[in-house]
């Protein structure tokens, strides 16, 4: 049903829905006025796009982690060892 400011002051209920699963508007013969809904994306396609979405981020991460780390594997080395001590401690 319609309603006069049922969402506040001026704000009126404008369209509600009908689920007719029985053809009753038919039996009855009443006509309703449809409208077109906007459709949403299957929750499947939906989870795919966010899983994607998941994992282009982490592969960014990692990749982001793996410069940092090859930056600390390429450090410049400490000279030759001053000792046979210090290469049997390596």
């Amino acid at each position: 049903r319609l309603c006069p400011d049922l969402f506040g002051p001026g704000r009126d209920k404008t369209f509600f829905c009908v689920f007719d699963y029985c053809q009753n508007l038919e039996y009855f013969s009443q006509d309703i006025p449809a409208i077109e809904g906007a459709l949403s994306a299957p929750l499947g396609k939906r989870l795919f796009n966010a899983r994607l979405e998941l994992i282009g981020e982490l592969d960014k991460a990692l990749a982001e982690g793996q410069r940092d780390a090859l930056g600390e594997q390429r450090a410049p080395p400490h000279g030759p060892p001053d000792s046979d001590d210090e290469v049997r401690a390596q």
